[in-house]
């Protein structure tokens, strides 16, 4: 700002014109739209009350680029009634900068009407004359008030009292106020409360109307008792700053000043700003809103600013600054970086506070989290915050997980916030685990359960459960959730069930049918033997219990007591419909047990087996009896037919006679007692049996083999009586079905106690030749060779009956004089050196 060593103040008299209305009468400026403006300004506002008379008034108003002050009196010289004139000072907008002592300029006002009305001229007035007067503490308390009313933007102010007392208030507030605001400073006089003039800034009613301000708010000069100034604002308006900082301040801040009310905000941000070095925490923000209020645009005032914003970071830096809520609503967006630069602080003291290892302030971190999640309205306070959050538990550093934990139990409110930080990735539901905290409040824990059922965080649902429930109830709940959920893995219940006792495990297990709870009894089971002995074969869940045991171990006499008994009770109950797991059965199949030859309800058992099950108890029923058959015999006992065609197969069978391939006894046993056995295995035996039998054995087997029919075993007999005397008494006993033939009567003839007879001999001598010589006795010339005579033949039909003549010619002495049946017989060798019925029946006929 260029300092001026003088102002140029032009004059201007507004009154009657012409005899009959009001206008400019002379000016020292010519300026048309000022001179119109002035004419209505400079008139009388507004009709006199009756019986008032009008006093003098000053007047003052902004108007394009000038500033006027004008003084009227009433002109009762006037050709009209009412007339008024009017004596206006002009100065530039810019000059009333230099314009401190308003007193000054008001002392170039006439004191009357002047007679000459033209005579007036430009005032040229030096600056030094417009300095402020010295600077004084105390004014009257009307001036204190006008001041504060005015600060307080409560316009227009109504003040009601002498001229020179108006005067004094308006020469004080000028004196102190920012040049800026002497623009908007506008001053008249009022007459009525109906019609004021609400664009003013002060309305003056002369003495004698104050009855007409009774019910209106207003100024009176009546308290004329001097006040010390103490408050910041009556400082600036009404003390006048030698170096005009208040002004370099309001104008770095390009403060917009079309609201009154705003020069206390000024003030007071100004006397902030002078010591913000020194201010208290709250104080400091108090003056980064009022920045914000009176400078809201971030590229205003950025230096006071800055160095505001720069003291609030050092202090939440270095940990002065601990009330992250009083942050929260900061005005940044007015300054220049100021929220990132802000918001960076409170996000590392966030941080900071969240991995304290000593003196973690859970209060403060509870809440400003609970507030920077359920506020609605979300700034950059509300990402700092939640971005601290989400980095300590990114983190997940040991004490940082600590101290979160605090804040998780801190309250429900604080639990279901914090707890909306976590991701759903099961490796925060590990970190968690890992530093849960001892002594955790039971509602805390139960709500806390009850939240992350939803995130499928099992285990450490589990640890939280049992916190406040019983082992065996927290197992109960934990198994209910996982199955609801559909995981297979038990996770929680296998951490649970650590706890349980085995009486609490057992009952689970009877109460829910649950299989976790079946298994991890059974599981028990293999270290505790003990755990089976109270097992009841009719209790579904016991044989359940019981089946998974034997999984484990492998062993049907683990833990349990009287098996034997239980064995009998659980293939008795089958048919009765009690539903026996596989497992059981088979390992009751592959162990001794699987004899069931005692069984009273056997028969019934075989169409509940499976086809490999029931193969191992047929077999070693089978075996049983077949060892009862040998040592005592079956007489009087059935055997079912399931048990019959397993016995009577050839696999079994086969195994069988090698097993016994020395005991005839149990064979015979066998073959008496089973239908359906084969008559071919029991040959077979024979043929390979390596021992003698005596005369009973000898006479059974003959006796069993005559009874079914068995003409193999009886051929096999006579082939075994050849050579094993001990046989002989079978073959007497079936040699009727044993199909012997020609030959072997022919050479076993005492053997079998009979003689082959000549009608014998000769008609199997009658079928070797019918084979031998198809053509007949004239085929090779066997007959003439022989010795025959052709002549004696006769040509029948068949070669058989021409061989049938000539067998009986031999037999009775014909067929000529040279031949014989041995004759015939040698010449048929020489034909046929190698066939053995031809050696065999030559025998006969020595």
């Amino acid at each position: 700002m260029t300092k001026k060593n003088q102002i140029i103040v032009h004059q201007a008299f507004y009154g009657e014109v012409n005899r009959r209305s009001h206008g400019c009468v002379f000016s020292t400026v010519e300026d048309a739209e000022l001179n119109t403006f002035l004419t209505g300004f400079t008139d009388r506002p507004s009709a006199i009350p009756a019986g008032i008379v009008m006093q003098p008034y000053y007047s003052a108003i902004a108007h394009g680029k000038y500033y006027v002050i004008t003084l009227t009196f009433p002109d009762h010289t006037a050709q009209r009634a009412g007339m008024v004139f009017t004596h206006v000072l002009i100065i530039a907008i810019d000059d009333i900068e230099y314009v401190n002592n308003l007193d000054y300029l008001f002392s170039h006002f006439c004191k009357t009407i002047p007679e000459n009305k033209t005579s007036i001229q430009e005032l040229i007035i030096p600056i030094s004359a417009l300095e402020a007067k010295e600077t004084l503490n105390t004014f009257p308390e009307y001036v204190m008030q006008g001041a504060r009313e005015l600060a307080n933007g409560k316009l227009p102010m109504l003040f009601c009292g002498e001229s020179e007392l108006f005067i004094r208030l308006i020469t004080s507030v000028w004196a102190g106020i920012p040049y800026s605001f002497r623009a908007k400073m506008s001053f008249t006089a009022g007459f009525s409360t109906t019609n004021i003039d609400t664009s003013k800034t002060v309305i003056h009613f002369q003495k004698n109307l104050e009855d007409s301000l009774r019910n209106s708010e207003f100024v009176s000069d009546m308290d004329t008792n001097l006040v010390e100034v103490n408050s910041t604002v009556e400082k600036c308006i009404l003390t006048p700053l030698a170096d005009n900082q208040f002004e370099v301040f309001i104008k770095d801040l390009n403060v917009d000043l079309n609201d009154w009310s705003i020069l206390q905000l000024c003030a007071k941000a100004y006397e902030g700003y002078q010591n913000y070095l020194q201010l208290n925490n709250d104080a400091l923000k108090q003056l980064i809103r009022q920045l914000a209020k009176i400078s809201p645009s971030r590229n205003n005032g950025k230096s006071i600013k800055n160095k505001v914003i720069s003291e609030i970071k050092q202090r939440i830096d270095s940990s002065k600054e601990r009330n992250l809520k009083s942050l929260k609503n900061l005005p940044l967006d007015a300054f220049d970086s100021g929220e990132d630069v802000v918001a960076d602080s409170v996000n590392s003291f966030a941080e900071t506070e969240l991995t304290k290892l000593n003196g973690f302030n859970d209060e403060l971190m509870s809440e400003v989290i609970i507030l920077s999640h359920n506020d609605t309205q979300a700034n950059w306070w509300h990402t700092a915050i939640k971005s601290a959050l989400g980095n300590s538990i990114k983190a997940g550093h040991v004490t940082g997980i600590q101290n979160i934990w605090k804040l998780l139990v801190k309250s429900e409110d604080s639990l279901s916030v914090v707890l909306s930080f976590f991701s759903k990735e099961r490796k925060y539901e590990g970190l968690l685990i890992k530093h849960i905290p001892k002594g955790i409040p039971q509602q805390i824990a139960g709500s806390f359960a009850k939240e992350i059922q939803k995130r499928e965080w099992i285990l450490l649902h589990s640890y939280l459960i049992r916190t406040y429930l019983t082992s065996k109830e927290a197992l109960k709940q934990q198994l209910s959730l996982e199955k609801k959920l559909s995981l297979d893995s038990f996770e929680g219940s296998k951490l649970l069930v650590k706890d349980v006792t085995d009486k609490d495990l057992l009952s689970l297990a009877m109460e829910t049918s649950e299989k976790f709870f079946i298994a991890e009894y059974a599981v028990r089971s293999v270290e505790s033997p003990t755990l089976l002995n109270d097992l009841d074969i009719r209790n579904q869940i016991w044989l359940s219990i019981w089946t998974m045991a034997l999984i484990e171990t492998d062993n049907l006499e683990h833990g349990i007591l009287n098996l034997s008994e239980k064995v009998e009770q659980v293939l008795n109950s089958i048919p009765e419909s009690m539903e026996v797991p596989d497992e059981i059965i088979r390992q009751i199949a592959n162990s001794e047990y699987a004899d069931i030859s005692e069984l009273k309800n056997r028969a019934d058992l075989w169409k509940y087996f499976q086809p490999n099950i029931r193969e191992l108890f047929l077999e070693a029923t089978a075996n049983a009896l077949v060892k009862t058959i040998s040592s005592k015999g079956l007489a009087g006992i059935s055997i079912e037919p399931e048990l019959t065609n397993y016995i009577s197969s050839d696999k079994y069978m086969t195994s069988l006679l090698n097993t016994y391939r020395s005991d005839m006894n149990t064979v015979l046993g066998v073959y008496e007692y089973v239908a359906n056995l084969k008559d071919s295995l029991l040959a077979e035996y024979i043929k390979y049996y390596p021992n003698n039998l005596n005369d009973v054995q000898s006479a059974r087997l003959g006796n069993l083999v005559l009874a079914k029919r068995f003409h193999l075993s009886a051929r096999q007999i006579f082939e075994k009586a050849k050579h094993n005397n001990s046989f002989k008494v079978a073959l007497t006993k079936c040699q009727s079905i044993a199909d012997i033939g020609f030959w072997d009567r022919l050479a076993w003839g005492g053997l079998i106690g009979q003689t082959v007879s000549a009608d014998s001999v000769y008609s199997e001598l009658l079928r070797i030749a019918v084979k031998l010589y198809d053509k007949g006795p004239e085929d090779n010339d066997i007959w003439k060779r022989a010795g025959g005579e052709i002549s004696k033949l006769h040509n029948h039909k068949t070669r058989e009956e021409n061989w049938r003549i000539a067998i009986s010619l031999l037999r009775n002495g014909g067929g000529g004089k040279e031949i014989s049946v041995k004759s015939l017989i040698k010449e048929m060798i020489e034909d046929h050196p190698n066939n053995t019925e031809l050696k065999e029946i030559k025998k006969y006929f020595k």
